[in-house]
């Protein structure tokens, strides 16, 4: 199979020495380099030209064209704004040292390092990751919740081949992820300029926040197919089920599970709850799924929750849609979606619960909820609190 390149999709960046002369040299300033600067230029750094400033650093690679080829993918999108200050020669180190970063690593490890930047005005992270959804969203709100601002993000997707125990042995630095052959692994490399954390105290903490939000985007995404599969085997299973509710809910209930079902909900968690006794709530052991994978030994005595809590417990209905009393870590810093169904027994007595946590989807707040029958109104309220 013919790889596609990087360079099939953007105009060739010239990775040497012979490679600038063929084209008659480097690029020169444009003609409106030679506008007079206003009298506090020296206030204000001016806005970089990121494609001349990659070109320059591909160029500083010299006739290492493995390097070359890296810093140009490394480096390709990242916006102008965010490499003012930047130096090619720094271009190149950040590239290669993220090369070193990555250089064992086996597939699900996090490589995860934080450092200063070169003028040791900043903190700078780096991060060696498989590829997969949230992930930048995960990092900055994290980051945000530290109250660090981010300053410059770059996020290429890597192809690499390894050993069978982690040592990188190529980087395909001119192959789209979409032409990666078997055999070859697409990472994340992110690198991040952040506000300066100073004592050592706060850069543990930090790292270990990144990694638990981290882990978490990783159980999410790894179970989210487990996750969608166990709500349609639940509408299933409701629609032919003899429940002590009005049919309405029951007929609700499994609309409501489709609809979420289809990229309506962003399964982040699932778990079931037995009640024990009437007194208290215990998890299932091995049905933790995603957020919730974690199995918790714990019960809960229903007596440490509020009378209104221990009421919703009790109730003989099959639904309770409302909002968790945690922010989610992955994908975007809101409170979590909770969309629970009780489980009856013979008696129709209330004997536990299945609960699925996570967001509702964009698609969710752009008008379809209003497809739904009676549980749209639960699904409104919940969008609009």
């Amino acid at each position: 199979m013919k790889r596609r390149t990087a360079d099939s999709a953007r105009p060739e960046v010239p990775t040497g020495p012979a490679d600038w002369a063929a084209l008659g040299g480097p690029p020169v300033p444009g003609a409106d380099a030679s506008v007079a600067e206003p009298e506090d230029s020296d206030l204000h750094e001016p806005m970089p030209d990121a494609e001349r400033l990659v070109a320059d650093a591909v160029g500083l690679a010299g006739d290492d064209l493995d390097t070359a080829r890296l810093v140009g993918r490394y480096w390709r999108f990242a916006p102008d704004e965010e490499l003012v200050g930047l130096t090619p020669g720094e271009m190149v180190a950040d590239a290669r040292a993220h090369r070193e970063l990555a250089g064992q690593r086996v597939p699900g490890e996090l490589r995860l390092r934080i450092s200063d930047t070169a003028n040791g005005e900043l903190t700078k992270l780096e991060i060696v990751i498989d590829d997969m959804p949230f992930l930048v969203d995960t990092v900055t709100a994290a980051l945000a919740s530290h109250n660090l601002s981010v300053h410059l993000l770059v996020h290429p997707l890597v192809v690499v081949r390894r050993e069978p125990l982690g040592r990188l042995v190529e980087v395909h630095a001119d192959v789209e992820p979409d032409d990666a052959l078997a055999g070859d692994l697409v990472e994340s490399w992110m690198l991040l300029h952040v506000d300066r954390v100073r004592d050592a105290a706060g850069r543990d903490e930090l790292l270990r926040e990144l990694k638990r939000v981290l882990t978490d985007v990783r159980e999410a995404v790894e179970d989210w197919p487990k996750m969608r599969a166990r709500a349609l085997a639940l509408a299933d299973e409701l629609s032919e089920a003899d429940l002590p509710v009005p049919d309405r809910d029951i007929t609700d209930s499994v609309e409501l599970l489709r609809w979420l079902v289809d990229d309506h909900f962003t399964f982040l968690g699932y778990r079931e709850y037995r009640l024990v006794d009437g007194e208290r709530i215990e998890a299932v052991l091995g049905t933790g799924l995603g957020i919730l994978r974690g199995d918790q030994t714990q019960p809960r005595r229903l007596s440490t929750l509020s009378p209104e809590a221990q009421a919703q417990v009790m109730e003989q209905r099959l639904l309770i849609i409302t909002k968790a009393n945690s922010r989610s870590t992955v994908h975007r810093s809101a409170y979590l979606d909770y969309i629970g169904f009780k489980i009856f027994d013979a008696d129709g007595t209330v004997v536990g619960e299945r609960r699925f946590l996570g967001l509702f989807s964009s698609a969710a707040y752009q008008g379809s909820v209003r497809e739904l029958p009676a549980v749209r109104r639960n699904v409104a309220a919940v969008l609009e609190g």
